[in-house]
C-alpha cells in the first residue's frame, strides 16, 4: 500500500510554486522576460582617407575618420607605425581653410576639438580682376551730354574706368561709389588698393580713390570732408604724373602733397585710426605721411569712391584701372583660448608662414609675419603641450554618429619615405587603422 506525500512536503512544494508564480508575474509585468535585449553597436570607427603635408621640418597628417557607431566618440591619439617602430603623433586643434584676414579672432574650442573663427576682420573685398558686384555700387558722374563714361572689367587690370570726349572744357569725373557706407565699430581699419593710368602719363587725367562720410553722385572733391589718394597729371609744359595725397578736414582746411613723379601705377595703403584721429598713408610699401582732423564718421562709416578725372584742356579717350580693394580691421590675427606652452602655427600648403609658443591665453600674428591678406588655403594649427593642459598629449576630437571628421596631428620632424600604418584610438580604447605612403 503506497503512502501519499507527507503534509510537510506538500506545504513546502506549495510555497515554492507560489513564489515561482509571483516572480514570473512580476517579471512579466515589468517587461523583464520574454523580450530580446537590444544589441548595442557602440563605437565603430573607419579611416576613410589620410593626407600628409610637410612644412618647414614638420609633418602634418590629416586622418578622415568616420563614426559608424550609435554614440559619440572622442578620438584622442594618432599613431604612425612602420615596421617595429610606433610614433605617437601630437593631435592638434585646427581651423578649416577659409581665407585669413587681418583682424580675425580665433579661439580654441576644446569640446569640438577645433579652432573656430570667433570674429572676422574682413570689412570689404573685391578683386576686380575677377569681376565685381554692381549691386554694391552706384555711379558717380559729372559728364556732359556729349561726353561718355564706361565701366568694364579686365582680367589683368581689374576695374577699368574710361572717359571719352571731343571737347576740352570743364573738369569732369566718372566712376563708382559704394552704395552703402562701411560699418567700422571701433573706427580702425586698413584699406589696400592698387591703381594705374592706362593711357600714358603725359596727359592731365587722374586715377582717384576718395574716402568720405558724405555721399554724392557728383564730384567727391566738393565734399565737406575727404581723404584722397591719386595719380594725377600736370598742365603743360610739365608732362608727368605725380602720386599725391590730399584732404579736406572738419575745419575746412584743404592740403595736398605730391611725393613721387613719373608714376603710372601704384599700391596704396591707408590706415584709419579714430582714437588718434589719424589716417596713415603708404605708397608701394613706404610710409608717406598722415592726414588728420576728421569727424568721427570718417572712421566709422565712410563711403569709398573710385573714379577717373579729366582736367580742362584735355580731350580724347582716357582709361584708368583699380585692380582690387581690400578693407579689413587690423594688421593682426588673434588666436585665443590657449595655455602656456602651446604651439601655434600658420601653415599654407607646404609653407610654414609663422610659428609661436604661447606664454598665456592668446597670441598675435602680424601681417609682416604672415604676408599679404587674405591668406588662402591656410590652416591655423594649435598643438597643446604634452606636459600642459588640454588633454595631455593632445586634443580630443568628438565625432557624432555618421559624421566624418578630419583629425589633425603634427609630428615635429620630417618622416622618412615609406609605407606607414596610421592608427587612431578613442578615449575608450577603440581603434581604427589606415595606410599612408610617403614618397622620397
Amino acid at each position: 500500500m503506497s503512502k501519499g506525500a507527507s503534509p510537510v512536503v506538500a506545504i513546502l512544494l506549495l510555497i515554492v510554486i507560489t513564489v515561482a508564480l509571483a516572480i514570473s508575474l512580476y517579471l512579466w509585468v515589468t517587461g523583464r522576460v520574454w523580450s530580446t535585449p537590444r544589441e548595442r553597436r557602440g563605437e565603430l570607427l573607419k579611416v576613410e582617407a589620410v593626407e600628409v603635408s610637410r612644412a618647414n621640418g614638420y609633418t602634418v597628417v590629416r586622418v578622415y575618420v568616420r563614426n559608424m557607431g550609435d554614440s559619440n566618440v572622442t578620438v584622442n591619439a594618432v599613431y604612425l607605425v612602420k615596421g617595429s617602430n610606433t610614433i605617437l603623433v601630437n593631435t592638434a586643434y585646427s581651423t578649416s581653410s577659409p581665407p585669413i584676414w587681418g583682424g580675425d579672432t580665433y579661439w580654441v574650442d576644446r569640446r569640438a576639438g577645433e579652432v573656430k573663427l570667433n570674429e572676422s576682420g574682413l570689412v570689404f573685398y573685391e578683386d576686380f580682376r575677377d569681376g565685381y558686384d554692381p549691386s554694391q555700387w552706384v555711379t558717380v558722374s559729372t559728364l556732359e551730354p556729349d561726353e561718355q563714361g564706361s565701366v568694364s572689367v579686365d582680367p589683368d587690370y581689374g576695374l577699368v574706368l574710361t572717359i571719352s570726349r571731343s571737347g576740352t572744357s570743364g573738369v569732369e569725373k566718372y566712376g563708382l561709389r559704394l552704395k552703402n557706407p562701411l560699418s567700422i565699430g571701433d573706427g580702425e581699419f586698413v584699406a589696400e588698393y592698387e591703381t594705374a593710368k592706362l593711357s600714358g602719363i603725359g596727359d592731365d587725367y587722374l586715377v582717384e580713390v576718395y574716402f568720405s562720410q558724405y555721399a554724392t553722385t557728383g564730384n567727391p572733391h566738393f565734399l565737406s570732408q575727404f581723404v584722397a589718394t591719386y595719380i594725377k597729371g600736370w598742365y603743360p609744359p610739365i608732362t608727368y604724373s605725380t602720386a599725391t595725397i590730399e584732404k579736406r578736414d572738419r575745419y575746412g582746411n584743404e592740403w595736398g602733397y605730391g611725393f613721387a613723379n613719373y608714376q603710372s601705377c601704384g599700391r596704396w595703403e591707408a590706415r584709419f585710426v579714430k582714437d588718434k584721429d589719424r589716417v596713415y598713408v603708404y605708397y608701394n610699401g613706404s610710409y608717406i605721411d598722415y592726414l588728420k582732423w576728421f569727424s568721427e564718421d570718417m572712421y566709422t562709416s565712410p563711403y569709398v569712391y573710385l573714379d577717373i578725372g579729366i582736367w580742362s584742356g584735355e580731350s580724347g579717350t582716357y582709361s584708368v584701372a583699380i585692380f582690387y580693394l581690400k578693407i579689413y580691421e587690423s594688421l593682426y590675427v588673434n588666436v585665443t583660448g590657449l595655455e602656456a606652452g602651446w604651439k601655434v602655427m600658420v601653415v599654407c600648403g607646404s609653407s610654414l608662414k609663422a610659428e609661436k609658443t604661447s606664454s598665456g591665453s592668446y597670441l598675435l600674428f602680424s601681417r609682416s609675419e604672415l604676408g599679404s591678406y587674405p591668406l588662402k588655403g591656410c590652416h591655423i594649427l594649435v598643438v597643446p603641450s604634452p606636459s600642459g593642459g588640454g588633454g595631455g598629449g593632445g586634443s580630443g576630437f568628438v565625432i557624432q554618429p555618421g559624421e566624418v571628421r578630419a583629425v589633425t596631428a603634427v609630428y615635429s620632424d620630417s618622416l622618412g619615405a615609406g609605407s606607414y600604418v596610421v592608427k587612431v584610438s578613442t578615449l575608450e580604447g577603440v581603434e581604427a587603422v589606415g595606410s599612408l605612403v610617403i614618397r622620397g
